[in-house]
């Protein structure tokens, strides 16, 4: 199973936790700050992996939705029908294309 983490910049240290919980079940992950290469085409990159994805994780804070690559990111994987585990860091819950997807609030500090 590959999972394709959707977090913002800010949030990536906690995206970076949920992944090693994510690798410690035997599940890929795709981390676009861990996994892209310096001078790669990062944008082409993000939709060959979110396109290999089975699982769509996004890390909800106050900070996602604000984001256009965040959101465009929601956006793809609401068309695509993927499986979605929203995981909120502040009790963002989903909105828009993803709206109707229950998530769950999680402790940063104390994940496992």
């Amino acid at each position: 199973m590959r999972a394709f983490l959707s977090y913002q910049t800010g949030d990536k240290l906690v995206a970076g936790r949920v992944g090693k919980l994510f690798e410690r079940l035997s599940i890929t992950v795709f981390m676009a700050h861990e996994d892209i290469g310096v001078s790669e085409e990062w944008r082409l990159q993000i939709l060959k992996e979110h396109g290999s994805a089975d699982l769509f994780v996004p890390i909800l804070s106050e900070c996602y939705f604000p984001s256009v690559w965040c959101t465009q990111e929601s956006g793809i994987a609401a068309f695509r029908d993927m499986t979605m585990m929203p995981l909120s860091i502040d009790g963002t819950i989903p909105l828009g294309f993803i709206g109707h997807i229950q998530s769950t609030k999680i402790n940063a500090d104390s994940l496992s």
